[in-house]
C-alpha cells in the first residue's frame, strides 16, 4: 500500500509544468511580442516615409506644369524671370511655397521657412545659360521626415522653338 501511494505521487508530480518551464515560455512568448512590434513600428515609419515623398513629389511635379505652361505663354516673360534681360547667363531663386501655384512670388530661397502644409519648402532655382539658350529649373522640394530632412528633386530644360 506503501509502495502503491508513492507511485501515485510520483504520477501527479509529474502532470504539471514546472516554475523554470512556465518562466522560459512567457520569456519565448515575450521576445516575439517584442520583435512583431519592433516590425509594426518599422513599417509605421515606412509608410508614413512614402505618404510624405509622394506629396512632396507631387508639389514638384505641379510646380513643374505651371512652369511649362509659363514657358508657352511667353518664352521672353518666361526668361526675364532668370534674370537675363540682356541675353546674358543669369539664375534666380524662388520660393513656392503656397498650395497652388498661380503667381511669381518674390525674389529668394525659402532658407528654413517649412510653411507649405507645414512640412514642406518648394524652392526653384532658375537659370539662363546664353551659351546653349535654355532655361533649366531645379525644383527641389524639402520637407521635414520622421528621421530628419528628405529632398525630392527635379531638373528640366526648357528651350525656346523656332518656327
Amino acid at each position: 500500500m506503501a509502495e502503491q501511494r508513492l507511485n501515485q505521487k510520483t504520477a501527479t508530480d509529474n502532470l504539471g509544468f514546472s516554475l523554470i518551464e512556465l518562466l522560459t515560455f512567457i520569456l519565448l512568448i515575450s521576445l516575439i511580442l517584442i520583435a512583431a512590434a519592433g516590425l509594426i513600428i518599422t513599417s509605421i515609419k515606412n509608410t508614413k516615409n512614402t505618404q510624405y515623398r509622394a506629396l512632396a513629389e507631387y508639389y514638384a511635379k505641379s510646380l513643374e506644369n505651371w512652369l511649362t505652361n509659363e514657358r508657352y505663354k511667353s518664352w521672353s516673360d518666361f526668361q526675364a524671370k532668370t534674370g537675363s534681360n540682356n541675353g546674358s547667363s543669369s539664375s534666380r531663386n524662388y520660393c513656392f511655397n503656397t498650395e497652388t501655384v498661380s503667381n511669381w512670388p518674390a525674389v529668394g530661397s525659402c532658407n528654413n521657412n517649412y510653411s507649405l502644409s507645414g512640412r514642406y519648402k518648394r524652392d526653384l532655382v532658375l537659370s539662363y545659360d546664353s551659351a546653349t539658350k535654355k532655361i533649366t529649373a531645379n525644383i527641389t522640394v524639402t520637407w521635414k521626415g520622421i528621421s530628419g530632412n528628405d529632398t525630392v528633386n527635379i531638373k528640366r530644360d526648357y528651350s525656346r522653338f523656332e518656327y
